[in-house]
């Protein structure tokens, strides 16, 4: 039988209905209530804003540092004379 939460995992026991990770979440819901829902959404959820900050923050602008010049050697070990 497959989690009916995850859908992924297999149960945790003959009558079980979670995996081993999903019955740990449910614990922890029953614990800290609300505050789980708080986390989960300022955590793994981003607005607009952030991830135009993220993409603006991530993308790479080529420069001449980033450009490759192929006229140069690279050498992987030093000869030693």
């Amino acid at each position: 039988m497959v989690c009916q939460f995850c859908e992924r995992e297999p149960v945790d026991s003959y009558f079980g209905k979670w995996c081993v990770d999903c019955h740990r979440l449910k614990r922890l819901m029953a614990i800290y209530g609300d505050n789980i829902h708080r986390v989960c959404e300022t955590v793994f959820v981003r607005t607009p804003e952030q991830q135009n900050h993220k993409i603006e923050t991530s993308v790479v602008k080529p420069n001449e540092e980033t450009i490759v010049d192929e006229k140069k050697e690279y050498y992987l070990r030093r000869n030693k004379k």
